[in-house]
């Protein structure tokens, strides 16, 4: 047993102690809040991000318009960089015609997807619908059809462009839009290619059903 006289000396230890553990604790609550406070921020940030892109990524043609809004900042940025540190009028030009040429692919990406989007109005997206309106697109769609020859012209002064000495940045960002000039036409055809393929298997899906075919005809007489 404890004497009495040191009973006063261990309950002040105690006490001590407490009082310590209750800073420590204290502070952890408080550094968990401070972090907390961050790391939720980002997480709303983060949940406006996906809400405001998720209309763009969920239509058709979602990554191939996400990929146009990255690769025209991306040249933008570029151009920008490059048209500051060039004094040269003519490496300036070719990088202020690549911010076009870049904003038209991205504008006429986005019109597109809206374009089927608006053509087929609230009904089901399905494969069959979507190669529907892209075909309906290409056949009368004015912009479209300007479109495709604005297409070939760009292609065409991106090439020039090289001649016009960009400077080292605005080397890569022209580099980077003939690149997709060569990219966008290919990644379109595939794309149409496997909505058609889609779109005529779902069709033979649903003409047969799926559900073992036509009933089996019996040949000859019953036994």
């Amino acid at each position: 047993s404890i004497p009495n006289f040191a009973r006063p000396a261990q309950l002040a230890m105690i006490y001590i102690c407490k009082g310590c553990s209750g800073c420590c604790k204290g502070c952890g609550d408080a550094c968990g809040a401070i972090c907390k406070a961050p790391c939720k921020a980002c997480d709303e940030v983060c949940k406006c991000c996906n809400n405001f892109w998720a209309p763009i990524l969920n239509g058709p043609l979602g990554f191939y318009v996400m990929g146009h809004g990255r690769a025209c900042m991306l040249v933008v940025g570029l151009c920008g960089a490059a048209g500051a540190a060039s004094a040269k009028g003519e490496g300036m030009m070719a990088c202020g015609g690549a911010v076009v040429i870049a904003l038209l692919h991205a504008f006429v990406a986005y019109y597109m997807q809206r374009r089927i989007l608006s053509g087929i109005n609230g009904k089901t997206l399905t494969a069959s619908e979507v190669v529907k309106e892209s075909w309906e697109i290409i056949k009368y769609d004015i912009v479209f059809c300007f479109y495709v020859f604005a297409f070939v012209g760009c292609t065409g002064f991106a090439f020039y462009a090289l001649t016009l000495g960009p400077g080292g940045l605005g080397f890569a960002a022209i580099g980077l839009l003939i690149a997709f000039h060569f990219f966008a036409p290919g990644y379109i055809f595939m794309w149409f290619c496997c909505k058609c393929c889609v779109s005529s298997f779902d069709s033979a899906r649903s003409g047969r059903g799926f559900s073992g075919g036509a009933a089996p005809q019996q040949v000859g007489n019953p036994a």
